[in-house]
């Protein structure tokens, strides 16, 4: 087994942050070119976002079970392999325009890339430690949120120069490129495999899903994370159709958006010592707030700096809920972090595709009501888990405290 070389870290610690971020830059993207897509295969909209929902689904499952493979295989040959996978999926997609083969390759790459995401997390807890680890993660974190921002941009400007298929080809390259890089540059960093003890795993998995603020709090990350999802999977088809603009100004759109969401997620890393549910309940409170707002506008004033105006703060006032919950359910079991990221991660992830898949099936994208229906189910949803969270915490405070009398 090759293992990293002491002069490439530097390199390969850089290599790992420019790949995470294609778990996020596969879905958004082709996000504009969504209405292209289904016009060329000749499928519903329904069809053409199913292919995102699948892909998330897969890249869920992917992430509740590779954390042990990873720990008991090691990182680097797993990891060569899921991009190599990956990319010539991606070429696949664009070489095979039909919706059913499209589905199947989605899955593999909802699969290959969420092993690489955790293997590349996994990279960087071997390379550091203490301090230095929580800049890395903390890096790591940042440069994933720019990387959905910025795609939606280059893959308008893909669909209104070359077409859907050159965002398929983009990815492509992309990913052969780290391959490549990956393969020459890095190397393993397990130095020692851990052994694989079912009943051990399944006796962590079943502690961890018997908690109840754990499971809530992801269900919080899921339903925020929603938000910005369903604007994405939405927006591409209102700004063309409502508005009639083309494929670039939809990625102009989802990048100011993708602004909001980053912005929440550094406001919520900076506010990571203030009271949790004092947080989680102000920031509740903008939701609903700014979601009326966008209602009356919607009835009033409906064009397109309205829908990304007031876009942009109910996605930032997602994201800063979705890290405050995302980061609590991560560091809830501190002595058995692998397992439970992977959880994390993946229900989360499943828990978006379900729900925006089930909001799309019933509610389908007709006009701006139809998104602000979208964001009222899913800020109620967040409001309804928020107040379940918030009378558990304190129940549990009220029975420690009943335990330790004076």
């Amino acid at each position: 087994m090759k293992m990293i070389q002491e002069k490439y870290k530097g390199f390969a610690t850089m290599l790992a942050y420019a790949i995470a971020p294609l778990s996020g830059i596969a879905v958004d993207l082709y996000s504009p070119s969504l209405p292209a897509m289904a016009r060329d295969l000749h499928v519903s909209v329904l069809n053409m976002q199913a292919s995102v929902s699948i892909y998330l689904v897969f890249y869920g499952i992917s992430q509740l079970f590779v954390g042990i493979l990873l720990d008991s295989f090691g990182r680097h040959r797993l990891n060569l392999i899921s991009l190599l996978v990956f990319s010539l999926s991606s070429f696949a997609i664009a070489l095979i325009p039909d919706i059913h083969v499209i589905y199947i390759l989605r899955a593999i790459q909802g699969v290959s890339i969420g092993i690489v995401l955790v293997a590349k997390r996994a990279f960087l807890v071997d390379m550091f430690n203490g301090e230095k680890l929580k800049h890395a993660l903390s890096v790591l974190t940042i440069v994933w949120s720019i990387g959905p921002i910025t795609a939606p941009f280059i893959g308008g400007y893909l669909q209104s120069s070359f077409g859907w298929r050159y965002n398929f080809y983009f990815l492509g390259a992309a990913s052969m490129a780290g391959f490549i890089l990956d393969w020459i540059f890095s190397g393993e960093t397990l130095h020692t495999p851990a052994k694989f003890h079912f009943r051990q795993i399944a006796a962590n998995y079943s502690k961890m899903l018997g908690t109840f603020d754990f499971i809530l709090s992801i269900s919080l990350s899921g339903l925020a994370y929603g938000v910005a999802m369903i604007f994405t999977l939405t927006s591409p088809f209102l700004i063309e159709h409502t508005f009639h603009y083309n494929s670039v100004t939809v990625g102009y759109s989802l990048l100011v958006v993708g602004l909001g969401w980053l912005s929440g997620n550094l406001l919520g890393k900076a506010l990571i010592k203030t009271d949790l549910n004092k947080k989680l309940f102000i920031a509740n409170i903008v939701q609903f707030t700014t979601l009326a707002l966008m209602i009356l506008f919607f009835r009033i004033a409906p064009n397109l700096y309205t829908l990304i105006g007031f876009t942009f703060f109910i996605v930032m006032a997602s994201a800063f809920i979705f890290n405050n919950s995302f980061t609590y359910s991560l560091s809830r079991f501190p002595k058995m972090a692998g397992i439970a990221g992977g959880l994390v991660g993946g229900f989360t992830y499943i828990l978006l595709s379900g729900i925006t898949y089930l909001l799309l099936l019933f509610i389908p994208v007709t006009e701006l009501m139809s998104l602000a229906w979208y964001d009222l189910i899913l800020v109620g949803g967040i409001s309804v888990v928020f107040i379940s969270f918030a009378r558990y915490k304190r129940k549990q405070v009220a029975l420690k405290s009943a335990s330790c009398p004076g």
